[in-house]
C-alpha cells in the first residue's frame, strides 16, 4: 500500500509540473504568434517614416502586452497555487466547516515544485520584476519546512537546495535570514539547523572563500543556538529524536567546517573574537569541550581554504599565540606597604573573610586564552602532518617558521595537559625542518623537556591516564629528534643517566615501547657513551629472545645490531654470536627462530675479518644446533645462517671448514652420525656459494660419500633421517653444479655410488628413505648423458621405480616423482624396451585391481604416465603400444567397475580416452573401444558361467564361495557402520578388555 501511495503521489507531481509548463508555453506561443503578425504587418508597410514609427510603437507595444501578462495573469496564478490549505490547521477542530475539515499533506508536497518551476520563470525576465517574487516564495518555502510532516519539510528542503543551485550563492544569505526569522522555536531550530547544513554543504561546488561573509554571523548564531542553547539539551531526548528526525544527529561542526573552508581572510578573526565571548561565558566543562571540538573541526577547514594563504595562516596562528600567551604570564607583585599607623583591633568574633578581586575575570581570561591555544596550536601541528603544505628544501617556508620556536617553548611552559600534548606535536614538526634557532635552543629545549619528563614520567594507574600516555609517547618522540639532529652532545651524564633509567621502565610497558626503542636506536646511532647503556642492552638481549610479541623481538634485534660492532661501549661481536647461537636450544621455538635471524642479520654486518678466525667454530655450533633441531621451520633458518656465514667469510676460510667437511664424512662410528650429517649439509651451503668452483671438492668428497652409502653397515651406524639427508645433500649438490656434471657421471666413484642406492630405492621400511633415493635419480636423469645411462642402468631404472609404484605402501610424493623419472627415462628406450615398460606399467594397474581394490593412486599415477608417453611421443607406433595396454584398462574404468573413487579414476581415464582419440584417430579409437567393450562383456558372461559350472560340478567349492563373498560383504557393511558410528569401536574394545 504504501508503495502505491508513493507512486501515486509522484505521478500527482509530475502531473501538476506539466500543467505549469503547458501553462507557461501556451501564454508565451500567443505573445510569440502576435509579436511575428506584428512584424510581418510592419514588413508590409514599411515604405515610410511614417510606417517605421507605426511599427516601432507596435514593437514597444508587444512588449507591454508581454510584461502584462505576465505580471497580471501568470505569476499570481502561479504564486497562488504555492499557498495551499495550511492555513485551515489553525482552525480549531470543532470550528471547522466540511470544506476545511479535512488536511492532506500530499497537497504541501505537490506545492514545492511549482516553486522552482516559478524561480526558473523568474530568471527569464528583468530584475525588477524578479526581485518582487523571489522573496516571496522564499518565505513560503520557508513555511512549508517548518510542517509537523517530515515528507513535506523534505520536499521543501530538496527543492529550495535547487533554487539556491539556479540562483547561485549569491542568494544563500538571504535564504539563511528568512529562514533564521521563521523558524524561531521547537522543533523549528533543529529543521533550521539541519537545512542550513544541507544547503551550504550542496553549494560546495559553487562555493569560493568569501562567499560566507554575508551569512557568517547569521550562521554562527545558528551554531551557538545548536550546541550551547537548550536545543543542545534536546538532541539528548530519546522521544524528540523520535519525531524529528533532523534532531537526530548534531550538524554544529559539519557546518562550522564549512565556514572554514569558505570563509574569507578578513572575517576569520571576527569569528574567533566572538567564540572568545561565547568561551568566556561557558561554565560547564561539557560545554567546554563542545567549543573546544568546534574550534578544532574549524581549523580543518581553513586548512582546505584555498583562498587563505599558507603565510596568512601562518601570520594569524602566531599573532594568536603572541596574545594568548602574554595573557597567560603572571605579572610581578608590587612590594605591600605597611602603614605606621596604629589601628585598633577588630571587635568581630569571626575574622573579616578575604575578598578575592577580578577572580571571575582571571578564570575566564584563563579559560578563553588556553582554548584558543590549543586551538592554534592544532592548527599549526595540522601543517606539518600534511607534508604538502610545508617543503623542508624551502628557505621561505623555513624563515616564516623559525619564530614559531620560542613560542612553542613558551607553551611548553603552560599547566594544561592538551596545550603541551600540542606544543609538543608542533614542536616534532618542527625538529624536521632545518630551522636555523634549534642548534641555539638546544639546552633550553631540552631542560624543559626534562622538567615535563619529570612531572609526567608516573607509574601505578596515573600512568594509565591518556593524557599522562600521550605526553611521556611525545616527549620520548621529542628527545629522539633532538638526539639525530644534534651536532653537539647536549646531554650530560645526570641527563644519560635519567634517559636510559626511563627507557628501561618503557620498554616493559606496551604504550611506551615504540618511542623508547626509537630514542635508545639514535643515542645507539650517535655513539654516546654510558656505562647504563649496556644494562639497556643486556636487557633488550633477553627480551629479543622471551617476549612473546614479535615486534618487540624484532624492534631489539635492530637495537642489537645497530650496538654490536659499531659502538664504543659494544663487547666483542664473537661474545654476542655466542650468546645467540646458545640460545637455540630455547625451549620455545619463537624464541630460536629470533635468535637465529639476529645471528643472520649479525652475519650480514659484520666484517670479514671479524668472522674469519671463529668461523669453524661458529659453523659446528650451528650444525649440532641444526642436526639437533626438530622444527623445520627452524632448520632451515638455521641452514641460511651457515649460508651467510660462509658467505661472508673468506676463500681460505671456507677452505678450512670444507676440510673439516671432510675429516668428519670419513669418521664410520655410530655415535659420529651427526658429525656426518652435518658435514654434508655444510658441503651443500659451499656448494650454494661457489657453484661450478665446487667440482674439484666434490671428486674429494665422492670416496667417502661412496664408502658411507655402500658400507654394510649403513643401516646399522646411520638412522633414516641421516640416510635421508644424505641422498638429499648430494642431490642438492648436483643441483649447483651446472657446466661440469657430466664430468662428475664419468668418475668411477659415482658409477658406484648411483649402482648403491638400490637398497634406498626398495627399502621397505622408510618412506623418506625412497622418496629421497627417488629424488637423487631424478636429478641424474634431470642432465641426461647417454655415456652413463647405459641400457642396462636404464632398465635397473625401470625396475625400481617399478617396483615403487607396485609397493602396497605408495604414497603420492613417490608416485609422483616416480612418474617423473620413468617419463624421463622412457625417451630414451627402443621399442622392445617400450614394450616391455608399457606391459609393467599394465601389470602394476592390475596388481591393484586384484590386491588393494579400493585403492586408486596405482591407477591414476600409471594412467597419468601413458597420457604424457602419447602426447610427447614422436613415434606413432608408441601411441599404439599404449592403446594396447591400457585401452582394456579405460573400458573397465570408464564402465564405473570401481567402488571406491569412482568419480576420480573415471575423469582420469576419460580424459586419457581423449588424448588417445586425438593421437589415433577417431574412427580406430571408436574400432578399439568396440572390440575392448566387447571383450569385457565376453569375460563377465564366461567368469558367470564358470560359476554356474562349479555350483553344478563342486558344490561344496561354490557354497564357499558364496560364504566368503557374504563374509566379505558382512565386514565391509561393519567397516561403513563403524565409520558413521565411532563409538562402536570403542564398545567392542571395552569389551574384549572385559573378557
Amino acid at each position: 500500500m504504501k508503495q502505491d501511495l508513493a507512486h501515486e503521489n509522484s505521478l500527482k507531481n509530475r502531473c501538476s509540473w506539466i500543467f505549469v509548463w503547458c501553462m507557461i508555453e501556451e501564454k508565451f506561443l500567443q505573445i510569440h504568434r502576435r509579436q511575428r503578425a506584428v512584424h510581418r504587418l510592419v514588413e508590409q508597410l514599411n515604405t515610410g517614416k511614417l510606417m517605421k514609427l507605426i511599427a516601432k510603437k507596435k514593437r514597444i507595444d508587444a512588449r507591454f502586452i508581454i510584461r502584462n501578462k505576465l505580471i497580471k495573469d501568470i505569476l499570481p496564478k502561479l504564486t497562488s497555487s504555492i499557498d495551499g490549505n495550511s492555513s485551515t490547521l489553525s482552525i480549531h477542530r470543532k470550528a471547522r466547516t466540511s470544506i476545511t475539515k479535512y488536511y492532506s499533506e500530499d497537497d504541501d508536497i505537490r506545492r514545492a515544485p511549482v516553486a522552482l518551476a516559478i524561480v526558473k520563470l523568474l530568471q527569464k525576465v528583468p530584475d525588477s520584476i524578479s526581485r518582487q517574487y523571489l522573496h516571496g516564495i522564499i518565505l513560503k518555502l520557508c513555511y512549508l519546512m517548518i510542517s509537523r510532516s517530515t515528507d513535506v519539510r523534505d520536499s521543501a528542503r530538496k527543492v529550495t537546495v535547487q533554487i539556491c543551485g539556479c540562483l547561485g550563492p549569491r542568494y544563500l544569505p538571504p535564504i539563511i535570514k528568512e529562514m533564521k526569522l521563521i523558524m524561531r522555536k521547537g522543533f523549528q531550530i533543529h529543521v533550521m539547523t539541519y537545512t542550513v547544513h544541507t544547503l551550504i554543504a550542496a553549494m560546495q561546488e559553487f562555493l569560493k572563500s568569501g562567499d560566507l561573509d554575508a551569512c557568517l554571523d547569521d550562521v554562527v548564531d545558528i551554531i551557538v543556538q545548536e550546541t550551547f542553547g537548550n536545543v543542545s539539551e534536546e538532541k539528548e531526548v530519546g522521544e524528540i529524536k523520535a519525531e524529528v528526525r533532523e534532531a537526530k544527529k548534531n550538524m554544529a561542526p559539519g557546518t562550522m567546517f564549512l565556514l572554514g573552508r569558505f570563509v574569507s581572510s578578513s572575517a576569520v578573526g571576527t569569528l574567533l573574537n566572538r567564540f572568545e565571548c561565547i568561551v568566556g561565558s561557558l561554565t560547564s566543562s561539557k560545554m567546554i569541550s563542545r567549543a573546544r571540538n568546534l574550534l578544532s573541526m574549524f581549523s580543518n577547514g581553513i586548512r582546505d581554504n584555498q583562498g587563505f594563504a599558507l603565510f596568512s595562516q601562518l601570520f594569524l596562528i602566531h599573532q594568536t599565540l603572541v596574545t594568548n600567551i602574554s595573557k597567560q604570564e603572571v605579572p610581578a607583585k608590587k612590594p605591600i606597604i605597611v602603614d605606621n599607623v596604629e589601628r585598633p583591633e577588630s571587635c568581630l568574633l569571626l575574622p573579616q573573610a578575604s575578598i578575592k578581586k577580578h577572580a571571575e575575570r582571571s578564570l575566564y581570561c584563563e579559560r578563553t586564552t588556553v582554548i584558543c591555544s590549543e586551538s592554534r596550536l592544532q592548527k599549526h601541528w595540522k601543517k606539518f602532518e600534511y607534508c604538502n603544505y610545508l617543503n623542508r628544501d624551502d628557505s621561505d617556508h623555513i624563515s616564516r617558521l623559525d619564530p614559531f620556536l620560542p613560542l612553542v617553548t613558551q607553551c611548553l611552559q603552560l599547566k594544561y595537559e592538551k596545550v603541551i600534548a600540542l606544543a609538543l606535536r608542533c614542536l616534532n614538526g618542527m625538529l624536521r625542518m632545518p630551522l636555523p634557532s634549534i642548534q641555539s635552543s638546544l639546552d633550553t629545549l631540552s631542560q624543559r623537556l626534562f622538567v615535563l619528563l619529570s612531572e609526567y614520567s608516573l607509574v601505578g594507574k596515573a600512568a594509565k591516564k591518556e593524557s599522562v600516555s600521550n605526553i611521556n609517547q611525545l616527549l620520548c618522540k621529542s628527545f629522539t629528534q633532538l638526539v639525530i639532529i644534534s651536532t653537539t652532545s647536549f646531554l650530560t651524564d645526570k641527563h644519560l643517566s635519567l634517559l636510559l633509567s626511563y627507557v628501561q621502565i618503557d620498554i616493559l610497558d606496551t604504550n611506551r615501547q615504540a618511542t623508547a626503542f626509537a630514542l635508545i636506536k639514535a643515542l645507539v646511532r650517535k655513539k654516546i657513551q654510558h656505562p647504563q647503556i649496556l644494562d639497556v642492552v643486556k636487557k633488550l638481549k633477553e627480551m629479543s629472545i622471551t617476549s612473546s610479541f614479535k615486534h618487540i623481538r624484532t624492534q631489539s634485534r635492530e637495537v642489537l645490531c645497530e650496538f654490536i660492532g659499531n659502538h664504543p661501549n659494544s663487547e666483542d661481536p664473537q661474545t654476542y654470536i655466542e650468546w645467540f647461537i646458545a640460545q637455540l636450544e630455547y625451549d620455545i621455538e619463537d624464541g630460536r627462530l629470533s635468535a637465529v635471524e639476529m645471528l643472520h642479520s649479525l652475519f650480514s654486518r659484520l666484517q670479514p675479518s671479524v668472522l674469519n678466525s671463529p668461523c669453524l667454530f661458529n659453523v659446528s655450533k650451528l650444525g649440532a644446533s641444526l642436526f639437533n633441531e626438530e622444527s623445520p621451520k627452524c632448520r632451515r633458518f638455521i641452514l641460511f645462517a651457515i649460508h651467510k656465514l660462509l658467505e661472508s667469510v673468506s676463500e681460505s676460510t671456507r677452505l678450512d671448514v670444507f676440510s673439516a667437511c671432510c675429516n668428519w664424512l670419513e669418521l664410520h662410528e655410530e655415535k659420529k652420525e651427526g658429525v656426518r650429517a652435518v658435514a654434508l649439509a655444510l658441503l651443500v651451503q659451499i656448494s650454494k656459494i661457489e657453484k661450478d668452483a665446487f667440482y674439484t671438492h666434490f671428486l674429494e668428497v665422492l670416496p667417502p660419500l661412496r664408502t658411507i652409502l655402500t658400507s654394510e653397515s649403513l643401516w646399522f651406524d646411520n638412522s633414516e633421517r641421516t640416510i635421508s639427508e644424505l641422498c638429499d645433500g648430494i642431490t642438492f649438490i648436483l643441483q649447483n653444479l651446472d657446466e661440469s656434471i657430466s664430468l662428475i657421471y664419468s668418475s668411477e666413484d659415482f658409477c658406484m655410488l648411483f649402482d648403491s642406492i638400490e637398497p634406498l630405492m626398495k627399502c621397505i621400511d622408510s618412506v623418506a628413505i625412497k622418496l629421497s633415493a627417488s629424488r637423487l635419480v631424478g636429478q641424474c636423469l634431470n642432465t641426461y648423458d647417454s655415456n652413463f645411462f647405459t641400457a642396462d642402468r636404464s632398465l635397473k631404472l625401470i625396475h625400481w621405480c617399478c617396483w615403487q609404484l607396485r609397493d602396497k605402501m605408495l604414497t603420492e610424493d613417490i608416485a609422483l616423482q616416480a612418474s617423473k623419472n620413468l617419463i624421463a627415462i622412457s625417451r630414451h628406450l627402443d621399442e622392445d624396451q617400450f614394450l616391455n615398460f608399457a606391459k609393467k606399467l599394465a601389470s602394476i594397474c592390475r596388481f591393484e585391481i586384484i590386491h588393494q581394490p579400493t585403492l586408486s593412486l596405482k591407477r591414476a599415477t600409471c594412467f597419468k604416465i601413458a597420457a604424457a608417453l602419447t602426447m610427447y611421443g614422436e613415434n606413432s607406433s608408441r601411441a599404439d603400444v599404449m592403446v594396447e595396454f591400457f585401452a582394456p584398462l579405460l573400458v573397465r574404468e570408464m564402465n564405473n567397475k570401481t567402488s571406491n573413487d569412482v568419480n576420480d579414476l573415471f575423469s582420469i581415464s576419460k580424459e586419457v580416452s581423449e588424448i588417445l582419440k586425438t593421437k589415433i584417430g577417431e574412427q580406430r579409437y571408436a574400432k578399439v573401444l568396440a572390440e575392448c567393450q566387447k571383450d569385457a562383456i565376453f569375460k563377465s558372461a564366461q567368469r558367470k558361467r564358470k560359476l554356474k559350472e562349479l555350483s553344478l560340478t563342486n558344490p561344496e567349492e561354490a557354497a564357499r564361495l558364496k560364504r566368503k563373498k557374504a563374509a566379505k560383504r558382512a565386514q565391509s557393511r561393519k567397516r561403513k557402520l563403524d565409520t558413521l558410528k565411532p563409538y562402536r569401536l570403542v564398545n567392542r574394545h571395552f569389551n574384549s578388555v572385559e573378557c
